[in-house]
């Protein structure tokens, strides 16, 4: 069996570096729970950088979630594919 993974964990977190994405009100706990899970192909596009847990007061609002956000790069020209799903 190949030792290569067929998902990856991106790693993202908000702007004071904190990765949780869910706050259960009942404990009092912060998890992380949603997160951006990458094939091998899809990691050479996804823009680590400028990915991010997004945070806002109206956010937590919203929902007992925060977005995660992440910035894809896709390349100038895609495959052409048909109905078959060949190129």
């Amino acid at each position: 069996m190949n030792s290569q993974s067929l998902l990856e964990l991106i790693p993202v977190a908000d702007d004071r570096g904190d990765k949780w994405t869910h706050f259960y009100g009942q404990q009092d706990r912060y998890t992380r729970v949603d997160m951006i899970l990458a094939s091998p192909a899809a990691r050479s596009l996804v823009v680590v950088e400028e990915s991010f847990v997004f945070d806002s007061p109206a956010v937590r609002i919203a929902s007992d979630h925060r977005p995660v956000v992440w910035t894809v790069d896709f390349p100038n020209s895609l495959p052409k594919i048909d109905s078959n799903g060949r190129e």
